[in-house]
């Protein structure tokens, strides 16, 4: 959904990928289906856009639709 993408960026985000073709080289960890990949300026507005009330809509949504995982660092 591009409106989830376009709210990111008020907290300093921005979306680079998205792709589906994920191959695993090492490890032993479930390999995704797909694999987003969104980049902030730091950890704390990561967290903000991630507890914002504009996103809790969708973070619900990909709560129920689907099993994910969500990493981050800095760097």
């Amino acid at each position: 959904n591009t409106e989830a993408w376009s709210d990111e960026r008020q907290y300093g985000g921005e979306y680079l990928h998205q792709g589906t073709k994920v191959e695993r080289f090492e490890g032993d960890a479930t390999t995704p289906d797909l694999v987003t990949i969104l980049a902030f300026p730091s950890l704390d507005l990561i967290r903000k856009f991630m507890n914002s009330p504009d996103y809790a809509p969708f973070r619900e949504a990909r709560i129920a639709g689907a099993e994910s995982d969500i990493l981050a660092f800095e760097t």
